[in-house]
């Protein structure tokens, strides 16, 4: 009998402490298993964003704009204007001095244009393309000979490059992104140079048309 009462009260011990642990643990699962409400901010999501931070859209640094693009517009076509007919005076030209200024004009230009090219796609600013033509040169493509050099220096000699002088000058005086005001000074000398090129050239020919 004494075996049986002492079997008896292991097996309550053991059935009430079994108990004693479902208390405490239910309530821990039925916290667990309760869903958030729509109000309360999810870990990670959008309501844990500091309304007062600026998001990544705010944060994008906008193009320059005004007198800054218009510049890049400005001189991507000049300097454009310059290689084509420059292009055309190295295949039509039967002038030596034509030839050798153009071929400079293609080089010079041409430099100057790539590095007008990696500054604008930097600050996503469009440059003209190769694809867009000048009408002026279709006066050009209908000349021959002495006509085609006097045409020419009318396209791409001095007044030309005083307008591109006028242009790279005011943007390098007064231009608002400092970027492209340094491409615009470091650019006029050479400008400068052809202005003076141009001009030796113009005389030139004209002086051959007169002989």
């Amino acid at each position: 009998m004494k075996l049986r009462h002492r079997s008896q009260g292991r097996f309550y011990r053991r059935f009430y402490g079994v108990l004693a642990e479902l208390a405490l643990v239910t309530p821990i699962m039925a916290v667990a298993q309760t869903p958030l409400t729509p109000h309360e901010p999810t870990p990670g999501g959008t309501d844990m964003i500091d309304p007062g931070k600026p998001r990544d859209a705010d944060l994008m640094t906008h193009p320059p704009g005004g007198a800054d693009a218009s510049f890049v517009d400005a001189a991507g076509r000049s300097g454009m204007l310059e290689i084509q007919a420059s292009q055309l005076a190295l295949e039509r030209s039967p002038n030596t001095e034509v030839k050798n200024f153009a071929r400079q004009m293609v080089a010079d230009h041409t430099r100057a244009g790539n590095q007008l090219q990696q500054i604008a796609a930097r600050k996503g600013i469009r440059v003209p393309a190769a694809a867009e033509v000048n009408p002026e040169l279709q006066t050009l493509t209908s000349r021959q000979g002495h006509d085609f050099d006097v045409a020419y220096v009318a396209t791409a000699g001095p007044a030309a490059h005083e307008q591109a002088v006028r242009l790279f000058q005011r943007e390098a005086d007064s231009g608002d992104d400092p970027e492209i005001k340094a491409f615009a000074r470091s650019t006029l000398p050479t400008l400068q140079r052809h202005l003076t090129m141009a001009r030796k050239l113009a005389t030139s020919v004209a002086n051959t048309k007169s002989r």
